[in-house]
């Protein structure tokens, strides 16, 4: 949900016209896929250079929320987190092991 309200506040603060917002999950062999795309115009270039070095994460209080969904998905779900901006916005990928997925919501 983090995701989801980064991406409104931004729709506010940009005054973004016909805001959307597309969530996708699809199963792939034994991994559980979700991608979050939105309209919002993406993060500035120089964020998403910071958001992608490690040694500067911690600085960025835009990616904030973003480095802590990050860290969730690697290290308690053993999971890829991936994101890059299109042409309209921001395109975030992740990815589950559905094995992984299941012992940690069962757990």
């Amino acid at each position: 949900m983090s995701i989801v309200k980064n991406s409104f506040d931004v729709f506010i603060k940009r005054k973004v016209i016909n805001p959307q917002i597309k969530i996708i999950a699809k199963k792939v062999k034994d991994k559980i896929n979700i991608i979050i795309i939105d309209n919002a115009g993406g993060l500035d270039n120089k964020l998403l250079v910071l958001f992608e070095s490690e040694k500067t994460k911690k600085i960025i209080s835009n990616t904030m929320t973003l480095n802590m969904i990050e860290l969730i998905v690697k290290n308690k779900f053993k999971g890829d987190f991936t994101l890059h901006n299109t042409k309209i916005g921001l395109k975030i990928k992740i990815s589950l092991n559905k094995y992984n997925f299941r012992e940690e919501v069962n757990g």
